[in-house]
């Protein structure tokens, strides 16, 4: 699965794995893998996510790649992955997360990890406030599932997805509500 990272022209955004290989698995490995109905997990890989600027922004990052339905990414006809952000750090500082619909758009609800859902952001949180800082790190759990049905298929099949992370920077608001 190639991943991709593109920032504006300020920051610079680094993944630590531009490809993530889930491997090769047969019929019988995939039984007892089941994590949701008619889905069948391949497993979780980690990578990690860093965005640096020049100078304190406002940070959002977003993922594009086909929608698999509300909560997931394409990976051929067959699978869907998912990404979870977690272990969120803003200059340093442990920091909450949460998605919006929209990179400026202050979340409804904050945590310690939150899945990024298609056409969302996902952004730091420090007291209320969308956090403004120079250094973002976030670890990222991709899980890749394909449908239960993969199980009769004899012969080979590849599955692939693909995508690209984005971060978006703003000026710190000079007033934000709080949460």
């Amino acid at each position: 699965m190639p991943l991709a990272a593109s920032a504006d022209d300020q920051c610079r955004i680094q993944i630590s794995q531009p490809v993530m290989d889930f491997g090769v698995f047969n019929s019988g490995e995939l039984t007892t893998r089941t994590t949701r109905p008619n889905m069948v997990s391949l497993g979780k890989r980690q990578l990690q996510l860093s965005v640096t600027c020049p100078d304190p922004v406002r940070i959002a990052v977003t993922f594009h790649g086909m929608a698999s339905g509300a909560g997931g990414f394409r990976m051929g006809d067959m699978g869907e992955f998912t990404l979870t952000f977690k272990d969120a750090r803003l200059d340093g500082s442990e920091v909450l997360l949460g998605r919006a619909s929209r990179a400026e758009e202050l979340p409804l609800k904050v945590e310690d990890a939150v899945r990024l859902l298609p056409n969302s952001y996902a952004s730091p949180v420090v007291s209320g406030h969308l956090g403004v800082g120079r250094v973002f790190t976030v670890g990222v759990e991709i899980e890749a599932q394909v449908k239960a049905e993969v199980r009769k298929v004899r012969d080979r099949s590849i599955l692939d997805g693909d995508g690209q992370f984005e971060v978006v920077t703003g000026a710190p608001a000079p007033a934000q509500g709080a949460l």
